[in-house]
């Protein structure tokens, strides 16, 4: 697994290292307004297992990327798991 990870992500631009760092923060935004009309419907704790599960997945499955666009995509789908935590934190509970 050394080498062959050391080729595949060696030909990385500059503009796509700052994509892996913006893409997450904005997918949490756009995840914060998902998760809060599920949360209203179905209630904070089935929603927060969901979030829950598409983070760890979403990790998960970037160890095993072969490539930048799946990475990315993994990334992405982190932001939007992560984006439960900013209305987890903002939403009193009812």
């Amino acid at each position: 697994m050394g080498k062959g990870r050391a080729n595949t992500f060696k030909h990385i631009e500059p503009w796509q290292m700052d994509m892996l760092i913006t893409m997450p923060t904005l997918f949490m935004a756009v995840g914060a307004l998902f998760w809060v009309p599920l949360t209203i419907g179905m209630g904070r704790r089935p929603v927060f297992l969901i979030a829950s599960f598409v983070t760890m997945l979403a990790t998960l499955v970037a160890g095993y990327t072969r490539d930048f666009q799946q990475l990315l995509a993994c990334v992405c789908f982190m932001g939007l798991g992560e984006g439960f935590a900013l209305i987890a934190v903002s939403v009193p509970p009812t």
